[in-house]
């Protein structure tokens, strides 16, 4: 087997990033969930599995009946995820900005927004996190606006 990983937990560890958290929605299918920081910046990502490698694209790149291993299949899901992790990645307040007007939104135009376990995560766990980060700039910086945080 090469140095690719295999699992998504093995990817997001792989990346330049620190998990602050890590979380599972979710039993025989559900999904990921990191809040990770880089330097100053921090960022939510998800990955959905399932129960079996017809609905688990990373179960169908390691399929465990014939050990056989699918390295572009794993390859092409693991720069999918590392894209998403780096994308996702913003100060503390643009982030927290970004997070309250998509939990506000009663639309859900976010694909997690019908997802009460997500939901409780991200407003319990996730903003009051985030808050304290923006204190603590705030605090560092007291003559300074928070970089892209907007109440």
């Amino acid at each position: 087997m090469s140095d690719v990983p295999s699992t998504p937990f093995e990817l997001i560890d792989s990346l330049d990033v620190e998990v602050v958290q890590r979380k599972t929605f979710g039993s025989y299918q559900g999904d990921y969930a990191w809040l990770i920081k880089q330097n100053d910046l921090y960022g939510i990502v998800f990955a959905g599995y399932g129960s079996c490698s017809s609905c688990d694209a990373w179960q169908a790149a390691t399929d465990f009946l014939d050990g056989e291993v699918d390295e572009n299949l794993l390859k092409s899901l693991g720069d999918s995820l590392a894209l998403d992790a780096y994308n996702s990645l913003k100060t503390p307040g643009s982030l927290l900005s970004k997070l309250n007007a998509q939990l506000r939104d009663p639309d859900g135009n976010v694909w997690w927004a019908y997802d009460q376990e997500i939901i409780s995560w991200l407003q319990e766990a996730v903003v009051p996190f985030l808050k304290r980060q923006v204190k603590i700039i705030r605090v560092q910086n007291p003559q300074g606006q928070t970089p892209g945080f907007t109440m």
